[in-house]
């Protein structure tokens, strides 16, 4: 369709690649930035990815790597979103996905937004942010925490110098935010919150 597309493949223990398997199957805009998260409990994947119509959108998948259904899950459709995160909260038994949304470019450039989506395909709520700062923020990245939520981290243009910032939020098992909002380093020149 010379459109992107988003693939995943196996890679076992030893190192031994399995099959290519197209994840995306949308053929009228670019799919990019897929990341995924597995669900233990279910033995399932759950792949989010960013479309160039400015959609975040996610996929089931079994854990030997075949796509459950054709459903498509819209997880967020707003301005320019993009540089998704996905992990999979054991405690509460769903998925937590985050992004760089713009739909407050106005006001708080763009922010980070996350939703819930439950093992069997539904969105759990409505999206929510966790952090929107006056500054632009991107790159949200998650890992779990002690606690059964997760940490978000993410960039921050500080608009003072050349450099980033870079920033860090727990949220509780249900995704949302906990405390403040922790500083981990400032004027960054080239980060990588990868």
């Amino acid at each position: 369709s010379g459109k992107l597309h988003v693939f995943g493949r196996h890679v076992s223990l030893t190192g031994s690649l399995g099959s290519e398997i197209q994840i995306t199957s949308v053929t009228s805009t670019d799919q990019r930035a897929g990341v995924g998260a597995y669900n233990a409990t279910n033995h399932q994947y759950l792949v989010v990815w960013a479309t160039s119509d400015s959609k975040i959108l996610a996929r089931r998948m079994t854990g030997s790597g075949v796509v459950t259904t054709t459903d498509t899950i819209l997880l967020s459709s707003n301005t320019s979103i993009d540089t998704p995160d996905v992990v999979y909260l054991d405690s509460t038994t769903q998925y937590l996905a985050v992004w760089k949304d713009n739909r407050s470019a106005g006001t708080s450039g763009s922010d980070i937004y996350g939703r819930l989506v439950t093992p069997v395909g539904s969105t759990n709520g409505s999206e929510f942010v966790i952090s929107n700062h006056s500054a632009s923020e991107t790159v949200p990245r998650l890992t779990l925490s002690a606690n059964g939520g997760a940490w978000v981290v993410w960039q921050r243009n500080n608009g003072v110098t050349t450099g980033q910032d870079l920033y860090a939020r727990e949220l509780n098992d249900n995704g949302q935010p906990i405390g403040t909002t922790l500083t981990i380093y400032e004027d960054v020149p080239n980060p990588d919150v990868d």
